[in-house]
Formats: structure tokens, C-alpha cells, sequence
């Protein structure tokens, strides 16, 4: 019966696993960047940031973006966007991707939007980015499915010469998918521009045990009662 029981827990150690796949890195460092065609490869199969999924990465206007790095900052997984972004003229991208928390014990708390370096001679930014459940097609012509709505980024602070915004998803999610739209403007004569934007993200502990859990769980009270009656 004790050799059963063993056996039992290995077998829900192996369900609790399977469909786990093993998924290579993010491409990209900050003096290596990757390019938006190495991330648009891997929109189906997705990469690896720490304990995160990045797929389904879908641009628009691909040639705005010069290069792509992964970011880690303080265990915030997130990615950094490169290019010639400013106005006047109006140069700034599209682009949408989603995360998964591949850790079941976690959650994804909040998002946060970066322009660490802003040279801003009376111009503005304007961010539009909204987070859904599920990925949907044609996210910059087509408006999303109706229940899927987790949250938009507020426009961002900008104060010596870099610029915030930060969206806190309460309850936590496990999985986002995120439409990206930004927008520079200044009036004549005056100017705003950037090289680099970020995204990373912050989790925390997930406070319901997914169900893979609840069974290894339940398979540990039955030995440890098996146990005890046997001593018994």
C-alpha cells in the first residue's frame, strides 16, 4: 500500500508537469539587440524572460523599432524597445504581445511603462495601451471581445528627464495580453524625443493553490493517514 501511494504521487508530480515546455530565452541584451523579426519568429512558440512567457508579438510599422533587449530590473522581467522616437514628424510604434506567469504559485501584479531618457523641448506623449484575457486578431484595427478587459496604462508622469506610468491588475493574472499605441506631439517649434522605451512587470505570491496543488496535497493527507494507521 505505501509503494502505491509513492507511486500515486509521482503519478500527479508528472500530471501536474505535463504540457510543460521547455522554451528557449528571450532574445536580446542592451549592446546586443535583437530585431523585431527574431521576436515576430517566435510570435507562435513564445520565449522566456525568468519564470515569464512572451508570445504572440505582433507590430505595426515594424521599421520604427530598431532593436529589442530583455530587461531584469530587480526581478521585474520585462522588455526594452529601441528606435529614433519623436516629433514633429510623429514617430512612435504599435505594437502587442502577451506574458504568461509560467510559475503556478504567482501572479502578475502590476505593469509598468518607462522612457528612462526623454529629451522633451515642449512636446508630449500620448500612451494608449489596454490589457485583455486572451489574445484577439487584428488588435490595431478591431476592437477586442466583449469580457475581456483587464485595465488601460494612464498616461505617464514625465519630470527630470524620464518618464512613468504604472497599472495594477487587483486580482492578480497569470496570463495579459497587452496592445501597445503611442503617440508624440508638439506644436511649432517646439520638439519631444526619446531612444528607448520599457515594459516590465511585477508579480506576487498567488494566494489560491492551483488545482495540480490542491491534489499533491490531498495525495500527502491520504499517506500520512495511511501512515498513522499502520503505527496505530
Amino acid at each position: 500500500m505505501k509503494k502505491f501511494l509513492l507511486m500515486s504521487a509521482a503519478a500527479l508530480l508528472l500530471t501536474a508537469n505535463l504540457g510543460a515546455t521547455t522554451l528557449g530565452a528571450c532574445p536580446g541584451t542592451t549592446n546586443a539587440q535583437a530585431s523585431v523579426s527574431d521576436y515576430e519568429a517566435l510570435a507562435q512558440s513564445g520565449c522566456m524572460i525568468g519564470d515569464k512567457k512572451f508570445g504572440d508579438f505582433l507590430f505595426a510599422d515594424q521599421g520604427l523599432i530598431s532593436g529589442i533587449a530583455v530587461i531584469n530590473d530587480g526581478g521585474q522581467y520585462g522588455l526594452a524597445f529601441f528606435g529614433s522616437f519623436g516629433a514633429p514628424p510623429t514617430i512612435a510604434p504599435k505594437l502587442a504581445y502577451s506574458v504568461q506567469v509560467m510559475d503556478p504559485n504567482m501572479v502578475i501584479s502590476q505593469a509598468n511603462f518607462t522612457v528612462p531618457f526623454l529629451n522633451n523641448q515642449g512636446g508630449n506623449i500620448f500612451l494608449t495601451e489596454n490589457f485583455y484575457s486572451q489574445v484577439y486578431a487584428n488588435p490595431f484595427t478591431s476592437p477586442a471581445p466583449g469580457g475581456t478587459f483587464l485595465g488601460s496604462m494612464p498616461q505617464p508622469t514625465c519630470a527630470n528627464g524620464s518618464c512613468l506610468a504604472s497599472l495594477a491588475f487587483d486580482p492578480g493574472v497569470t496570463f495579459l495580453y497587452a496592445v501597445k499605441d503611442l503617440s508624440l506631439r508638439a506644436s511649432d517649434g517646439n520638439s519631444i524625443s526619446f531612444s528607448v522605451f520599457t515594459q516590465s512587470y511585477e508579480q506576487v505570491g498567488n494566494q489560491v493553490p492551483e488545482p495540480g496543488t490542491y491534489a499533491l496535497m490531498g495525495a500527502g493527507l491520504i499517506g500520512l493517514a495511511f501512515l498513522r494507521r499502520r503505527k496505530a
